[in-house]
C-alpha cells in the first residue's frame, strides 16, 4: 500500500497510478487563483494606461456644481 500512496505515476503490478485526485484538485485551484491574479494584473495596467483621470484641479468648479445642484436644497 506504501508504494501506491506515495507513487505519483508509474505501474505496480499491471495497474497505472496517477496522481491523486486531491492533488489534482489542489493544482487546479492553485492554477485558477494565478490566473485570476493575472487578470486582475492586466486589468489593472489597462486602467492606469487607458482609464480616465477623473480628479478635479484645484481650480474646478466642483462646490459651484455642488450648490447649484437642486437634490440639496
Amino acid at each position: 500500500m506504501k508504494r501506491f500512496k506515495n507513487a505519483l505515476s508509474g505501474t505496480l503490478y499491471g495497474v497505472t497510478c496517477t496522481i491523486s485526485e486531491a492533488t489534482r484538485n489542489k493544482r487546479n485551484t492553485v492554477e485558477t487563483i494565478i490566473i485570476l491574479l493575472i487578470a486582475l494584473a492586466v486589468f489593472d495596467v489597462a486602467a492606469l494606461l487607458w482609464g480616465i483621470n477623473s480628479t478635479d484641479g484645484i481650480d474646478s468648479p466642483e462646490w459651484e456644481r455642488r450648490r447649484n445642484w437642486l437634490a440639496f436644497h
